[in-house]
């Protein structure tokens, strides 16, 4: 009856996280990141994890509230033993969803987790009454899916093939905030803060997680991701320093991104392109933060000195991630995974100068370049433009795609999505897939109608076929 329930149930990325979470080793995590969707849409373990040597997870939900938090942090320490919990501080809403007849987002949540007693404390404090038996079988709510043959066969898809990648929880925005939408948000009438206040759930569940920090000794952080109509609001400050009395009254850090805007030097393309209440961070704006929060948990030794590149098993995960390649300060400058790697001084266009290219390999016949740019590049200038990478194979190497044999070369052009790597330096990754394993040479360049960058050319590259 389980696994016909498990069939029946319409799969998300919130029970995606439960699913991996219980699949890693025990007591294998540094830091622990709980939270609503400002928390996974902002921190990124991977950057975390390349910037610190350590292991992290983040095991979030949207529209989490403080009390499903907490229960969360709860059945999490049955399994692992973190130095460091981050706590996203949007869950800090002042109100419950036991209030609620139904919703996605609690049953989601509340179905990742292993039944056990503190599930159903969980159901409790997030459940109306009526609602127990409901939230503890899905099965009654879901008993009319058995119609949908898709939902079915997804779900045994995904059963039946396993887990084939290293899922930490990360989910970030693909959009960037446009003038347009800036404007909008300049322009709109400002949430009133003056007379903000933290409701008694909150403090209530704030003191219990103090309590289990005192009892298993980690450390607590609450974070506050940044939103663009906040940094702008006036009126913000009076609710940061609540949220900063209160957390520092328990003993806790408090970290606001929306008073860091400047010092890490936010920008309008570091938040989504949506005029909506709830702003989330692009990926650009997860990379800045997640950065920031890495050097921070480094800077205070609020954790181990990490794996510097020294553990096999740590390698064989991170190894393959640009992450690694692009925040790690302790690789090795050259690894099995890393197939080529140079400072390099070329300049496509004025404004437009690469002084650094690794190519890494992720797997057999899938890798990806990563293009690091000078201080002062043009970024509006770059993104006017498209990229190309022209592969041309050695003259034995046969294994070209067909439809590209009568060119010579296989051509993989795209549009280059401009990421930071210190506040100064900016960086763009394309992956590439090919057979081709001898590399005659590989040609790199800008193009938009009429006209061309100068070519950059690397020659006799080898690509390694079989997996290290």
């Amino acid at each position: 009856m389980n696994r016909f329930g498990v069939l029946l149930n319409e799969y998300d990325d919130v029970q995606q996280r439960w699913e991996y979470f219980y699949n890693l080793p025990e007591n294998s995590l540094e830091v622990l990141i709980l939270g609503n969707s400002h928390a996974y849409s902002t921190y990124s373990p991977d950057v975390i994890d390349a910037v610190c040597g350590i292991d992290s997870y983040l095991l979030a939900g949207n529209s989490q509230k403080m009390e499903q938090t907490y229960y969360n942090l709860k059945e999490a320490l049955k399994y692992q033993s973190p130095r460091v919990v981050v706590i996203q501080a949007t869950v800090l809403s002042g109100d419950s969803w036991k209030t609620e007849t139904g919703d996605y987002r609690v049953y989601s949540n509340l179905m990742g987790m292993k039944f056990s007693w503190n599930k159903l404390k969980a159901i409790s404090a997030q459940r109306p009454s009526e609602d127990y038996v409901g939230t503890l079988f899905p099965l009654l709510r879901n008993h009319n899916n058995w119609k949908r043959t898709e939902l079915i066969g997804e779900n045994l898809a995904r059963e039946e093939s396993g887990k084939k990648d290293d899922y930490r929880g990360f989910s970030p925005r693909v959009s960037e905030m446009t003038p347009k939408v800036m404007r909008q948000f300049d322009n709109a009438k400002k949430t009133d803060y003056s007379s903000f206040e933290l409701g008694r759930l909150d403090l209530h569940y704030m003191g219990e997680i103090k309590k289990l920090s005192l009892k298993k000794g980690f450390k607590v952080i609450y974070a506050m991701s940044p939103k663009y109509p906040d940094i702008i609001n006036p009126t913000y400050l009076s609710k940061h320093k609540v949220l900063e009395k209160e957390i520092s009254n328990l003993g806790h850090e408090y970290i606001d991104y929306n008073m860091l805007a400047d010092s890490i030097g936010l920008l309008p393309r570091s938040f989504e392109n949506g005029f909506i209440e709830y702003q989330h961070t692009s990926y650009y704006g997860a990379v800045q933060v997640s950065k920031h929060l890495a050097q921070h948990l480094k800077d205070k030794n609020l954790i181990h000195k990490g794996h510097e590149g020294k553990d096999k098993e740590w390698i064989a995960r991170m190894g393959t991630k640009p992450e690694y390649i692009i925040f790690n300060e302790s690789r090795p400058k050259t690894s099995k995974t890393t197939l080529y790697s140079s400072e390099v001084d070329f300049k496509f266009l004025d404004s437009i100068v690469v002084d650094k290219l690794d190519i890494i390999k992720k797997q057999n016949g899938v890798y990806e370049v990563i293009l690091q740019f000078k201080k002062n590049l043009d970024v509006e200038k770059l993104m006017q433009h498209k990229f190309y990478v022209h592969l041309y194979p050695d003259k034995k190497d046969t294994n070209i795609r067909d439809d590209r044999k009568e060119f010579g070369y296989e051509n993989f052009d795209f549009i280059p999505v401009v990421l930071p790597r210190t506040r100064q330096n900016y960086y763009i990754i394309r992956e590439i897939e090919t057979e081709i394993v001898d590399v005659a040479k590989i040609d790199f360049g800008l193009f938009k109608s009429g006209s061309r960058s100068e070519r950059l050319t690397l020659e006799n590259i080898k690509l390694t076929k079989e997996t290290d």
